[in-house]
């Protein structure tokens, strides 16, 4: 959000563009490193990335395992790679390049001792090209809300884009605050607030009824929400991880954060 008041275009990291760090482009933009995706290790970016400078963009997949050491460029990388967008253009799409990524390494290990066996000197790289297809398999494509998910999973927010912005033109007019102001208000002040739930932990009481510590966010800030019994009562198929809610709550200020106190859902 801040990046964007000051006009700044935030690009997510790729493996054709990314160093281990951010680096900018253009005026405006600065790209995202491979080092912010967790389970990527530098050891290994400044292997894709030497290689890359020295010999230009990597145009498939193969081209990318064929051309980097062996053994640099595993399936945990692999997969947090694809989960972050950066092998954009390499694999097909992300639920494709998931489903295939183990297949797939192993199959362009096996070219690439094919093409480093002697006996195999016919075998190319514009052979493997032909039969790149075949590598990751033809399955549907995951929707938006599913990308995000995996974006946050490697991330741990997200990058490219939000759940909440496919409601937001039907609800902003509804919400009188977002949770980067909550800070500013007074013990007890009422808030009506559209947020997405990140997680939910429940809770069940000395006397045996269930409560409910959710942590929610919005395009500008996070904050944990506390669900009564009685509230939980009635919106319990409500809140659930993942879901989009308009929440009618109190801000409680006495702690070192604030706090929501959920009203209505």
């Amino acid at each position: 959000v801040d990046c964007k008041s000051m006009g700044l275009e935030i690009l997510p990291p790729h493996i054709n563009e990314s160093d281990w760090g951010f680096i900018p482009k253009g005026e405006k933009g600065i790209v995202f490193g491979l080092g912010a995706i967790k389970g990527v290790g530098e050891a290994a970016v400044q292997e894709i990335v030497k290689e890359r400078k020295a010999n230009g963009a990597y145009d498939t997949f193969e081209s990318l395992i064929l051309r980097i050491p062996k053994g640099c460029f595993n399936k945990r990388i692999a997969e947090a790679c694809i989960k972050a967008g950066a092998l954009k253009g390499l694999v097909p799409h992300i639920a494709s390049g998931l489903k295939g990524a183990d297949s797939a390494l192993n199959v362009a290990n096996q070219r690439r001792k094919q093409q480093n066996d002697r006996q195999s000197a016919l075998f190319s790289v514009a052979s493997i090209r032909e039969n790149e297809p075949d590598l990751f398999p033809n399955v549907p494509e995951w929707s938006m809300g599913e990308c995000l998910q995996a974006e946050r999973e490697v991330f741990g927010f997200f990058l490219t884009g939000h759940p909440l912005e496919g409601y937001l033109s039907g609800i902003r007019h509804l919400g009188d605050t977002n949770l980067s102001l909550l800070h500013e208000l007074e013990n007890e002040t009422p808030v009506i607030l559209p947020v997405y739930i990140t997680s939910v932990r429940d809770y069940r009481t000395k006397n045996g009824a269930s409560m409910a510590f959710v942590q929610v966010d919005d395009l500008y800030g996070s904050s944990e929400l506390i669900v009564f019994a009685k509230a939980y009562e009635v919106c319990r198929d409500l809140i659930q991880a993942d879901n989009v809610i308009l929440l009618a709550a109190r801000v409680d200020t006495t702690k070192n954060n604030p706090v929501l106190i959920a009203e209505k859902v």
